[in-house]
């Protein structure tokens, strides 16, 4: 499995198939063999990549704790250096919420996106709230709060 460099740290990746391309987008306790099942099944029709994200299995892991700040741009540079964009990106976990602020931040990179298990807080925040960009942890409204009409804020 090829490794590149990007943003001062090495990441391990894998690549199979041909046509569009997917970036697969690991959760926090997971490596790109988190995506070994799909793979294949994707390659059938796309040019996918799965890869380790910094700090993680194989990828390098740098004596201080990463950010998902750090994730992003990783991701970001990813997607450039191995010339895959426009790309589809499919996230699970911590990885939805790199995919999410992927699209937000850099949209000119991202063709679509598919996340799984985002974080409840961040993605009920309504779509451009500066704590989407910051991704930020703040609770917003349960949809029922919000259903309800309440316009009282985020939660405490």
């Amino acid at each position: 499995m090829p490794d590149v460099r990007v943003n001062g740290v090495s990441l391990r990746y894998v690549v199979h198939g041909k046509g569009p391309s997917v970036i697969m987008v690991h959760g926090s306790w997971g490596d790109a063999d988190n995506w070994a099942q799909v793979l294949p099944l994707f390659a059938e029709h796309c040019r996918v990549v799965a890869y380790d994200r910094r700090g993680h299995s194989c990828s390098e892991r740098p004596p201080a704790q990463g950010s998902v700040h750090e994730d992003v741009d990783d991701l970001a540079a990813l997607v450039e250096t191995l010339y895959l964009d426009p790309v589809f990106v499919c996230g699970n976990s911590f990885g939805a919420l790199v995919t999410l602020r992927l699209a937000y931040l850099r949209p000119e990179l991202v063709r679509g996106i598919a996340v799984h298990e985002v974080f409840r807080t961040l993605a009920s925040a309504p779509a451009g709230s500066p704590d989407m960009a910051r991704g930020s942890r703040t609770s917003w409204p349960s949809p029922a709060t919000a259903a309800s009409g309440s316009t009282s804020g985020p939660e405490t």
